[in-house]
């Protein structure tokens, strides 16, 4: 068995995008890596007990347990990535089922119904395009020092012959005025 190599497959699906396929082999190969691990812990927990502590034996139960932690981290990691996978699935409708184990498949439906349920209230709006409307965001190089502006809750002072990215609507003054230049409109 070599040790880390199941963990370093996990830690790879998890930074996929896509949802792959469960890994059922890695997960097997990392509960038993830790099981061997408990095992080497509890001789060297026995051998502590019979008064042969060292700072060999020290060392080896701090690697030892410091692995098996490791593990535990991986192995929650990528339970975790695969349920936040699963549940962004709601808005992108992909046929998932297959990828799933019968533990993600409930989970799955579970998230499915209280996504239906909380957004059914808002049956004319669309979920799945995040992005911000981006004609309501301008790009504008200031062509004189402008003052504060407030933009949303932040204040934002303009200076002359500088780069901005406001909305719009918090500007349309400065625009009408001819203090401001649009540059992506």
């Amino acid at each position: 068995m070599k040790f880390g190599k199941s963990g370093i497959e996990l830690l790879n699906d998890c930074k996929m995008k896509v949802l792959t396929p469960i890994n059922k082999i890695s997960l097997q190969k990392i509960e038993s890596e830790n099981n061997l691990l408990e095992e080497k812990m509890k001789e060297v927990r026995e051998k502590a007990e019979r008064n042969e502590v060292s700072e060999k034996l020290s060392t080896d139960y701090f690697l030892l347990k410091k692995f098996k932690e490791r593990n535990e981290r991986i192995r929650i990691a990528y339970q975790f990535s695969r349920c936040i996978k699963i549940q962004n699935n709601y808005f992108k409708k992909d046929k998932i089922q297959h990828l799933l184990s019968d533990e993600e498949n409930k989970h799955s439906f579970q998230s499915k119904q209280i996504f239906d349920e909380y957004f059914s209230e808002f049956g004319i709006l669309d979920f799945i395009d995040e992005d911000p409307p981006l004609n309501n965001f301008v790009q504008i190089l200031t062509l004189d020092n402008c003052g504060v502006v407030l933009d949303g809750n932040d204040f934002l002072e303009m200076k002359k012959n500088k780069l901005y990215f406001v909305k719009k609507k918090n500007i349309k003054h400065l625009i009408d005025q001819g203090l401001v230049k649009m540059i992506n409109n």
